[in-house]
């Protein structure tokens, strides 16, 4: 249903909300499978059938800033699978303020669809580091990382062929160079998207200068 194309997003998330929402009985569980649906949902190039434009905007408006602290909150306890999932249910859609209406309810869960934290999946192995240790690790890796800054800069024909360069230079390291290493090389691939390109001799535009864990 949710691939179908002779309909506007909002009227499959009213059918799907109406007819498999209300009565399920584990209700987390399709919340689940509408959150990882890949793909986008109906056309919204056609004008929507059973929800006006306006209720929706007024719909968003009135749950945005709740859905998007619910979301991020929950994220946070970096829960199992199944249980962000139950607990996104209850709290969004079970809570006294909840909105009670068919209409609402597809709305929100069309919201939830295209939040970008979305779909959930638990971060496991988590490395913690003080900052003192953090910046001696990245000092000693500043050969690795600005041979990987000057690899970005190649421009390689083959995206691959890049990729394989950044990756060959963490092979050799430990499991927590190598989390300091990609942390840098995740700071400068974000701060190239306001740049334009990777620098690495200018000390004011250095990426890794004022980095911290």
């Amino acid at each position: 249903m949710m691939a179908k194309k002779s309909e506007n997003s909002i009227d499959i998330y009213y059918t799907i909300y109406q007819e498999f929402f209300l009565h399920a009985e584990n209700p987390s569980d399709l919340l689940k499978q509408v959150i990882e649906f890949p793909g986008n949902v109906g056309d919204d190039s056609l004008a929507p059938q059973k929800i006006s434009q306006q209720t929706v905007s007024e719909t968003i408006k009135q749950y945005q800033s709740f859905l998007t602290s619910s979301v991020d909150l929950l994220i946070k306890q970096n829960l199992p699978l199944d249980s962000f999932y139950e607990n996104l249910w209850k709290v969004v859609f079970c809570s006294p303020t909840s909105p009670k209406d068919v209409e609402s309810c597809a709305i929100i869960l069309k919201s939830l669809k295209s939040n970008p934290a979305l779909p959930y999946f638990q971060a496991i192995d988590l490395l913690e580091m003080d900052n003192k240790e953090f910046t001696s690790r990245l000092e000693k890796l500043r050969p690795h990382i600005t041979e990987a800054i000057h690899m970005f800069n190649r421009h390689f024909p083959q995206k691959t062929q890049e990729s394989s360069q950044i990756c060959r230079l963490a092979q050799s390291l430990s499991f927590e160079d190598a989390c300091v290493y990609w942390a840098a090389i995740i700071n400068i691939i974000r701060k190239s998207a306001f740049t334009s390109g990777y620098t690495q001799s200018s000390e004011d535009s250095n990426p890794i200068k004022h980095m911290s864990e």
